[in-house]
């Protein structure tokens, strides 16, 4: 009867941290998604500044010059 009952134990203690390490795991995922989605917004931030900075001075440099006036 002892034997039985710590198998029961047992198979019991393997499925609750079956289930912990489940939990953990997608506990960890969602956590890595929202890094990653974090990482992604910053890296377009900095794209669109950079893409912004060369605009402006393409304009600035270009406007000066009597060759790009069209009156």
């Amino acid at each position: 009867r002892l034997k039985r009952k710590n198998k029961k134990r047992r198979r019991l203690k393997r499925e609750e941290d079956r289930l912990k390490r489940e939990e953990d795991r997608l506990k960890r995922e969602e956590e890595e998604k929202k890094k990653r989605k974090k990482r992604r917004r910053r890296r377009g931030r900095r794209l669109k500044r950079k893409r912004l900075r060369y605009l402006w001075l393409t304009i600035y440099t270009t406007e000066d010059k009597p060759s790009n006036k069209l009156d």
